[in-house]
C-alpha cells in the first residue's frame, strides 16, 4: 500500500467513525460536531485522491474551531450524561486517539513525499489533526469533569464550572 492509498485509508475509516457517532448520539450539538468532523476527512480525502493522480489541489481552511463554537453552544443546553450515552467517554477518548494517529501519520509522511506541494499539504492536514484533536479533547474534558471532580472532592476546585 502506497503512502497515497494509506493517507486514504485512514481517511475513510475517519469519516465513517465520525459518521457513525453523529447517528449514534442525541445531543444536537454533539451530532453537528460529529458531522463537521466527518466532512471534514471527506474534503481532506479528496485532496490526497487528487495529489495521488497528480491533479493540482490544496486544501481548504478548516472551519471546524469556528464552528466548533456554535455547536459547544447546543452541547452545553443538555445534561452531559446524554450528551452520546453511557459510553460515551470511550467513544471520544477513541476519537482522540484517531487524531493523535493521523497527526503522527501525516507529519511522517510528509517527510516521505517527493514534491514539495504535497509535503506541504501533508503537513497542513497533520494541522488539521491537531484542531479536531482540540475540539474532541474539549468534549471528553466536558463529560469527564464530574468525574474528575468527585475522584478528587478533598482538593479545592478554583476552576469555574
Amino acid at each position: 500500500m502506497n503512502i497515497f492509498e494509506h493517507a486514504i485509508a485512514l481517511k475513510v475509516e475517519k469519516e465513517k467513525y465520525y459518521r457513525e457517532l453523529s447517528q449514534k448520539c442525541n445531543n444536537k450539538g454533539v451530532r453537528q460536531l460529529f458531522g463537521m468532523l466527518a466532512d471534514e476527512e471527506a474534503g481532506h480525502k479528496k485532496v490526497i485522491e487528487n495529489m495521488a493522480q497528480k491533479i493540482p489541489g490544496r486544501l481548504a481552511e478548516s472551519q471546524v474551531l469556528k464552528n466548533a463554537k456554535a455547536a459547544f453552544g447546543d452541547i452545553f443546553s443538555e445534561p452531559t450524561e446524554t450528551l452520546c450515552g453511557p459510553d460515551q467517554v470511550e467513544l471520544y477518548r477513541k476519537a482522540v486517539e484517531y487524531e493523535k494517529r493521523a497527526e503522527k501519520f501525516y507529519l511522517e509522511k510528509e517527510k516521505e513525499v517527493p514534491e514539495h506541494c504535497q509535503k506541504g499539504i501533508f503537513k497542513k492536514i497533520a494541522e488539521e489533526e491537531i484542531k479536531h484533536r482540540q475540539v474532541l479533547e474539549s468534549v471528553l474534558d466536558l463529560v469527564e469533569r464530574p468525574q474528575k471532580w468527585l475522584e478528587n472532592a478533598e482538593w479545592y476546585h478554583l476552576e469555574d464550572y
